[in-house]
């Protein structure tokens, strides 16, 4: 097992990594769940490049700026994701990604459709050009998010992680140009923020966590230009993504993290920097129920936190639009406006859904936390019991998360030495006895020992 080393962290960070979400619906701010971090993909018009620049010399920051500020009054730090190129700009001709020839391409609604996903006009398939529409932009947008920040750090946000795209190296629906252009688009990126706010971070592209190949040869793209650099080797944060299907376990995530971490450490240039999933949860299938996908969604965060990356945001907060009464969308959720989208817990405004228990309850048991390897299965007949092994710096000093895998069934657990409590995701605690069983769940408990470790 590969630990995966937690590096770049934010200063103050008591947590193992930064839990973030995405927000679909400027209705539902203010956000009624502790996070730390804020993505802007998939938030309502106004984030995307083509939203933002009007026309050639003319920008609209008003929608953005509604959310910097809601972003400052919830205290969480921004992640910018730049798609949707705008068809003013964008090429009519697109490139193949190692640009050995041309390529058409159907953009999909995530890039505004019709051009969004085709490279801007004035950059060439092997990345030569001047690229001056993107640097405009870029200058635009940094220059103007930094100044209103500085002028009121408590009221408004600042962009503190400019990522380089969204799965553009693997979906053509989101981009058709080559992986030449990236790597010369993020290399004017990475000059034009680093001179308007030094303090923050550029990654890469968030990649996808199932095509490494294609991910390998974007991390070692060059640009036709001089002193062309690769994404590796100008990335701050090297960007994944990290789903699983909901009808599988979770805690496949451990092996995924592992297997794009190999994947980074591959590469000289990459090898040691912070590694991001800068979007996951369950995937195009839903856990079977509202109760399954409550336990499903806490063992994925604790595996996942385990894993040494710095940060992990949900997709999404907000996704109640397919919810059922049987249970959740092919997409995580937290909240709903209302009891018409199957979610009872009460909110203000709103309701929470079931799955909001779990994030609530395991965002509050990470603070502190240092794991000491990520979360490792004991095989047992039926299924395996999961482990994840940490210190405290709070009121325990070692602990356990443990739960049993296998659907709707229950395991009994011998309560290793020195651990004298229990916690379940609800937060109520017992008193256990080491040496003797207790019955575990798909539901993680905390077993905690107030002993030196």
């Amino acid at each position: 097992m590969i630990i995966l080393a937690a590096t770049g962290l934010a200063a103050g960070q008591t947590k193992p990594l930064l839990l973030g979400l995405h927000v679909n619906h400027d209705s539902s701010w203010p956000v009624q769940v502790d996070f730390d971090l804020w993505r802007t993909l998939d938030s309502p018009s106004g984030t995307m490049w083509k939203d933002i620049q009007t026309g050639p010399d003319s920008f609209d920051f008003s929608r953005f700026d509604q959310e910097l500020q809601d972003a400052a009054l919830a205290n969480v730090e921004v992640m910018y994701t730049p798609i949707g190129v705008p068809s003013f700009i964008a090429s009519a001709v697109g490139y193949m990604p190692n640009d050995d020839g041309p390529r058409t391409c159907a953009c999909n609604y995530t890039v505004g459709g019709v051009s969004g996903c085709y490279p801007p006009k004035d950059i060439n398939g092997d990345g030569s050009g001047t690229d001056a529409t993107w640097q405009n932009f870029v200058i635009a947008l940094a220059t103007h998010v930094h100044s209103n920040h500085v002028q009121n750090p408590d009221k408004y946000a600042d962009i503190n992680y400019w990522e380089s795209g969204n799965e553009f190296e693997s979906d053509p629906q989101q981009w058709c140009g080559s992986f030449a252009q990236l790597a010369r688009m993020m290399q004017d990126e990475k000059a034009i923020v680093n001179k308007i706010n030094p303090a923050a971070k550029v990654m890469t592209v968030a990649m996808a966590w199932y095509n490494l190949s294609d991910d390998f040869a974007y991390l070692n793209a060059k640009a036709n230009v001089n002193q062309a650099q690769t994404p590796a080797q100008l990335a701050d944060i090297i960007d994944y993504h990290c789903y699983v299907y909901g009808y599988k376990r979770p805690e496949i995530v451990v092996a995924t993290l592992a297997k794009l971490k190999q994947l980074t450490e591959s590469i000289p240039a990459a090898a040691g920097k912070p590694i991001s999933c800068s979007e996951g949860g369950w995937i195009k299938t839903a856990p079977v129920t509202w109760t399954d996908a409550q336990n499903w969604l806490s063992r994925y965060l604790l595996s996942v936190s385990s894993t040494g990356i710095i940060d992990f945001n949900l997709f999404m907060y907000d996704n109640y639009l397919d919810n059922t009464s049987g249970g959740p969308g092919p997409l995580a959720v937290l909240w709903a406006p209302s009891t018409k989208y199957y979610c009872s817990i009460p909110a203000s405004p709103g309701d929470f859904c079931s799955p909001e228990i779990s994030w609530s309850r395991v965002y509050a048991w990470l603070e502190g936390v240092t794991f000491q390897a990520p979360c490792a299965n004991r095989r047992v007949v039926g299924g395996n019991v999961w482990i994840c092994e940490h210190t405290s710096s709070g009121q325990y000093q070692t602990g356990e998360f443990v739960w049993y895998d296998a659907l709707d069934e229950t395991r009994e657990y011998r309560v290793p030495y020195g651990f004298t409590e229990e916690q379940d995701i609800n937060g109520n605690i017992t008193s256990i006895v080491p040496g003797q069983s207790i019955l575990l769940s798909n539901s993680p408990v905390l077993l905690m020992s107030f002993g030196k470790p």
